[in-house]
């Protein structure tokens, strides 16, 4: 929206009302004040590399890790086969999405590739 008003107008208007048969639930987005130290931090952090060989040098938060990996900017003529054939090398695989465009049979350029295990995902992202 062009200013706050119409915003708050438009929130007015249109809470609840029925699309789709869906209620749409409206709010106004609020902007979060950040302290420029604390951002720094933040970043530092994620930027920050441990010792090569460490479990924890991608994430280093043991509980945010996951057997489960997105791989963006897939050419749109990839397959579930060409994906399989490129992460099993790594690991023991699970599963292969590759979502679908709406009304399409080709999918959306991203997909997510599931392994047995942590360790597994781990090493085929530091390979790939």
């Amino acid at each position: 929206m062009e200013t706050g008003e119409s915003a708050a107008r438009a929130v007015k208007k249109l809470q609840n009302h029925i699309l789709d048969d869906h209620a749409l639930k409206l709010s106004l987005a609020q902007k979060q004040s950040i302290d420029s130290q604390e951002a720094q931090i933040k970043k530092d952090k994620l930027l920050k590399k441990r010792t090569a060989g460490d479990s924890k040098d991608i994430v280093d938060n043991e509980e945010a890790q996951s057997n489960k990996l997105m791989v963006k900017n897939l050419a749109f003529e990839a397959t579930v086969a060409d994906i399989r054939e490129l992460f099993k090398q790594h690991g023991a695989l699970k599963k292969v999405r590759l979502p679908k465009k709406v009304n399409s049979q080709n999918h959306r350029g991203f997909g997510f590739v599931e392994f047995t295990n942590t360790e597994q995902a781990l090493q085929a992202f530091k390979a790939l």
